[in-house]
């Protein structure tokens, strides 16, 4: 079966949400696109990112789109919390896919 970029997207989308969130954490890594990487909205993120600055965490909440009880989380573009319970929402399908074709990003631990 010869590889499109609809067929990368269609097997991305269908990886389980553990897998999906640490491809596009690899992806975004290897791109240096920080501010897209997803965390499991847990304490080690907190102890991670806030571990010593409870006021800084405030305002990130604050001013952010953050709710405990979603599974996980990521910093918006303005440095604040976002949470959520599908990451398929926030992954970068096309990017992904079009760098899976031109042999820039390898998928095959995903297989």
């Amino acid at each position: 079966m010869e590889k499109t970029k609809q067929s990368v997207i269609e097997f991305l989308k269908n990886l389980d949400s553990e897998n999906l969130v640490n491809l596009s954490n690899e992806f975004s890594q290897n791109n240096l696109f920080f501010h897209n990487e997803i965390y499991i909205n847990d304490s080690k993120f907190f102890e991670l990112f806030f571990a010593n600055d409870s006021y800084n965490l405030a305002q990130r909440i604050c001013y952010g789109n953050y709710h405990t009880n979603e599974h996980f989380v990521k910093f918006d573009g303005y440095g604040n919390l976002e949470s959520f319970n599908y990451p398929a929402d926030y992954v970068e399908f096309d990017m992904i896919a079009e760098n899976v074709l031109n042999d820039s990003f390898d998928i095959s631990n995903y297989l």
